[in-house]
């Protein structure tokens, strides 16, 4: 990325009505190097320092050394740490060296905790987490973290197929939510947001429901090509869709931009999507729709309802909970 594209965002942002949260992301964002991200961070400094813009960063963790940690403080980041496990669990994160990058992780998360640097855990849960969801629980509690979200092994980008059932899915979050339960020592994501549906659903009537917003989640790219609704969208190939990029902050304002995304045929097909859930899935309140990057990488349009992301991150975490509570 190009100094060109923050300070063009810098410009963008500091017309914004609201205050926004910016989270870099990858790959690996601290590959760039640090005195390199220092660059490219740095015409954002004053709307930080104004309270108009929020940092967050994703990692695998790997990279993380003293000096990355005083700049995550410097700038107070949200840091979002991707493992999925213990050794065994964590098998599918390697180095390009095809080995286990497990001890690096963990070093990271070491780093983290000496330096005082709070982050969540991001998990991506895999077939191999069935029947060790006890030893899955415990160690995410042992991290020093909080909060966990958990990503269902999805069919999406490389990944064509998924390894999960309805039967296994729901084995997994029934036992999983019945260690959490013993010991809620961290926040699961996934629990907490099914559990305050459940609540909300218990004692409001289906149709006075809260509906979700659509998010447009703005995505940009190292050459400032953006694109919306999902950032898995960012580098998908699509002769329909254009390849998902709906316009560049080299040549136009990110405001306009989402503007004119609106009425492009990847937002209108997302929306009849939505509509098509709405209609005929009980769940819409507590789903929203689903994710756009989920319905093409399934079905190669946007204009449909049901995923497998849907069933096994929704569905059936609500009905496993429902059988525990």
């Amino acid at each position: 990325m190009t100094n060109q594209v923050t300070e063009r965002l810098a410009k963008d942002i500091e017309l914004f009505d609201s205050n926004v949260t910016l989270i870099w992301h990858g790959g690996e964002p601290l590959l760039t190097g640090l005195t390199r991200f220092k660059e490219l961070i740095s015409p954002l400094y004053n709307l930080y320092k104004s309270g108009k813009i929020k940092f967050g960063l994703q990692t695998n963790g790997t990279l993380i050394t003293k000096e990355w940690c005083d700049f995550f403080k410097e700038y107070n980041f949200s840091i979002g740490l991707s493992i999925d496990g213990d050794l065994e669990l964590n098998k599918n994160r390697v180095t390009w060296s095809d080995n286990p990058a497990y001890n690096q992780i963990i070093n990271g998360i070491d780093t983290l905790n000496q330096n005082k640097v709070s982050f969540s855990v991001i998990a991506v849960v895999g077939s191999q987490h069935i029947g060790k969801e006890k030893e899955f629980y415990s160690f995410l509690t042992q991290l020093g973290t909080k909060y966990c979200g958990l990503n269902i092994e999805e069919i999406e980008g490389v990944n064509s197929y998924s390894t999960f059932d309805k039967t296994t899915i729901s084995e997994f979050w029934k036992n999983l939510f019945l260690e959490w339960k013993k010991n809620p020592k961290i926040r699961i994501r996934e629990f907490s947001n099914a559990i305050s549906w459940l609540y909300k659903a218990s004692k409001i009537e289906k149709s006075k429901l809260p509906q979700k917003q659509i998010n447009l989640i703005p995505t940009i790219d190292i050459r400032g090509n953006v694109f919306f609704l999902s950032p898995e969208l960012a580098g998908v190939k699509s002769s329909k869709y254009n390849d998902f990029i709906i316009g560049n902050i080299l040549s136009d304002s990110l405001s306009n931009i989402l503007e004119n995304g609106k009425s492009s045929i990847i937002f209108h097909d997302y929306l009849k999507g939505i509509e098509k859930c709405s209609e005929n899935c009980g769940y819409f309140s507590f789903c929203g729709g689903g994710q756009a990057s989920n319905k093409f990488a399934e079905h190669c349009t946007l204009d449909i309802d049901e995923t497998t992301y849907c069933i096994y991150h929704r569905k059936e975490l609500v009905n496993s909970l429902l059988n525990c509570i």
